[in-house]
């Protein structure tokens, strides 16, 4: 009852959301035919990579609904092409449960060309003159496999300058260069400056379901 100040650290679960900030999310899903492999079975009971991810994306819409500040979402998902399943919502608890439906229906099939992804999230950034900070997350299980290459860097190269960039392989079979390569944040969540095929991010894979919520809700597996 008294006026008494308490000092501490900050404690409590580790996210990429500072308190009363405001967002532009984006998250990239590849739905390429190699997302129906299953996980090992002795960590994932046989659940496909997909199955996985979307576990992963609904537990992190929970985690963004109890943000304090506005987050406007985006969901893209690539596979031979890009659609955005989810173009712009403000995620609350109002809109959780047919955010949450929405990412249930996906289904996987094509080839891997996340340059059509890139181009489609790069879009939308455009089109927010809000001042918000922009943050993007990068699903992927493997190499890519359409465009050249020069043209997918270029176009990532736009992302980059606009948002951060955390990516993250789904599965261990993708390779980790192909997943970095498309990274811009550091292994503290900082924004790398001036990205380039040779001047990357820090990224991870993972087969495990709970690492990859923990990833993508705090960039971290702790």
């Amino acid at each position: 009852s008294g006026p008494d100040i308490l000092a501490g650290d900050i404690g409590g679960l580790k996210t990429n959301f500072a308190v009363g900030h405001n967002y532009n999310i984006s998250i990239i899903v590849d739905i390429s035919g190699s997302m129906e492999a299953a996980m090992p079975i002795a960590a994932q009971d046989g659940q496909t990579r997909l199955a996985v991810a979307k576990k992963a994306l609904q537990a992190f819409v929970d985690q963004m609904a109890q943000h304090d500040g506005i987050i406007n979402l985006r969901i893209t998902t690539f596979a031979t092409n890009a659609v955005a399943v989810i173009q712009d919502v403000v995620v609350s608890n109002g809109t959780v449960t047919d955010i949450k439906s929405e990412i249930g229906q996906i289904v996987a099939d094509g080839n891997t060309n996340p340059e059509t992804a890139f181009t489609d999230v790069d879009n939308w950034l455009n089109s927010k003159t809000n001042g918000y900070e922009n943050q993007i997350y990068y699903l992927t299980d493997g190499d890519p496999k359409y465009s050249n290459l020069p043209s997918r860097d270029a176009t990532f190269a736009n992302l980059a300058a606009k948002s951060k960039v955390f990516a993250v392989g789904v599965g261990l079979d993708v390779s980790l260069d192909w997943v970095e390569r498309y990274d811009n944040t550091d292994a503290n969540g900082n924004k790398i400056n001036n990205w380039s095929p040779t001047n990357h991010g820090e990224a991870q894979r993972t087969d495990d379901a709970d690492k990859l919520i923990t990833y993508l809700i705090s960039d971290s597996e702790n």
